[in-house]
């Protein structure tokens, strides 16, 4: 008896056989590439809370008033509550100069140094929309420049934060750019109580281009990495790996990271430092 093969017949065969090529062709997560993920999301959660310590900075006004008034009304509380930092105002323009970080400036418990502009674009009952450039700022461990847009729904009680920043970390470069929604964990205690991130993240370092999304993040501002929630992140090679937090007690969070045929486990201290377990 004769057989016909048809192209149609081994069709799912050799699919099915190229499907198995191409995942032996990719590499397992290493435990070397699982910590430097780590290490990433961990400067990335530390940068992303510096960066919501200054954007909270141009909370201070009455949404709804005319952008002149919320930029005076934004000048009167910095002068109040930074009085080391020179305070200028140029119609709903207010520049905030820390001077240099050896002057000792200090807002909300942290020494920064360089400029902060505020430009408050827009207010109204519901929304508002502020600029910030900053230019140079540094906090003693890292340097920054770049924009940011920050767009308040006062009604959901959220904000929506888009960024394109430049880095300067031991002495390299890292472009950072990102588009999130956050909210304060409690409003009574503002961002001293933590925030909750969504969003995505990108930054560009020597090794390439390395891509962040963040799902239901809760991020304190005495913790290295977050307490809670997920984060899935692009490597510069192409791998992926699912990083999820857990806090083991206050001065320890778990991150269990699931990359391809492995897992590993880390925990991260207070002071950042970081154990396989």
């Amino acid at each position: 008896m004769n057989i016909k093969v048809t192209a149609a017949m081994i069709a799912p065969f050799l699919f099915g056989l190229a499907m198995v090529a191409c995942e032996e062709a990719v590499e397992p997560l290493t435990q070397q590439e699982a910590k430097q993920g780590l290490e990433e999301a961990a400067y990335s959660s530390v940068s992303a809370s510096l960066e919501a310590d200054l954007v909270e900075i141009s909370t201070h006004f009455t949404i709804g008033s005319a952008v002149n008034a919320a930029a005076e009304e934004l000048k009167t509380f910095l002068l109040t509550q930074v009085p080391c930092a020179d305070v200028m105002i140029a119609n709903s323009l207010v520049t905030i100069d820390f001077g240099a970080l050896e002057d000792g400036c200090v807002y909300n418990g942290k020494t920064y140094g360089g400029v902060v502009t505020i430009q408050i674009v827009s207010t109204d009952a519901n929304m508002t929309v502020v600029d910030h450039e900053w230019i140079n700022l540094t906090n003693g461990t890292a340097t920054v420049s770049g924009t940011i847009k920050v767009t308040w729904d006062k009604q959901n009680q959220k904000r929506k934060v888009q960024h394109l920043l430049t880095w300067e970390r031991n002495g390299e470069q890292i472009i950072v750019e990102g588009d999130r929604t956050q909210s304060l964990l409690d409003s009574t205690e503002g961002i001293a109580g933590g925030i909750k991130i969504d969003g995505v993240r990108t930054w560009t370092t020597n090794a390439g281009v390395w891509t962040l999304d963040i799902n239901g993040i809760e991020m304190r501002p005495q913790d290295p990495v977050p307490q809670t929630g997920s984060y899935v992140l692009v490597l510069p090679n192409g791998k992926t790996m699912q990083m999820q937090f857990t806090r083991v007690d206050n001065a320890t969070i778990q991150c269990t990271i699931q990359g391809l045929k492995r897992t590993f486990t880390f925990q991260i201290k207070a002071l950042g430092l970081i154990e396989q377990v």
